[in-house]
């Protein structure tokens, strides 16, 4: 299984709908930060690109570093 685009939209809409205690304006700081991150040519410790999800939540890392995982179930 491969990685399935989403928009932002969606994404912080079913974010907050499963997390429906979290602030929206933060969850779009946060991601907006992973994402300049990410244009600015930030990598993983890894030497990898960084998962913007999961780098809005953790701090800019890979999919494989933050989860142990190669690819997505």
């Amino acid at each position: 299984m491969e990685f399935v685009p989403i928009s932002i939209k969606k994404y912080i809409e079913k974010y907050l709908t499963n997390n429906p205690s979290e602030n929206e304006i933060e969850l779009r700081k946060r991601l907006d930060t992973a994402i300049e991150a990410f244009q600015n040519g930030v990598k993983c410790s890894c030497g990898n690109d960084i998962w913007l999800i999961g780098s809005a939540e953790i701090g800019n890392s890979c999919f494989t570093c933050i989860t142990g995982e190669r690819k997505p179930n």
